[in-house]
């Protein structure tokens, strides 16, 4: 009997809303900026791919303002 590859679970289930890793309410980061937090919508920030990974869209990254360097798919910097 064949083993079955299990997907990656995603410890956000599709009725609760996410924040980015970046942000949270109000406070600062080690330069002093501060952050602001974003209630992601799913289909409209991001999106599940087929190997249960959170990829997010174009207008997200568009609107988060930078690029973080990591290669994001949808980039548009």
């Amino acid at each position: 009997m064949k083993n079955k590859k299990e997907k990656p679970t995603n410890s956000n289930s599709s009725s609760q809303s996410a924040t980015p890793p970046f942000a949270s309410n109000g406070t600062s980061d080690s330069s002093g900026a501060t952050k602001r937090s974003i209630t992601l919508v799913p289909n409209v920030h991001y999106y599940m791919n087929e190997d249960g990974l959170m990829v997010f869209t174009a207008k997200y990254l568009q609107d988060r303002g930078y690029c973080c360097g990591s290669g994001c798919k949808h980039c548009p910097y």
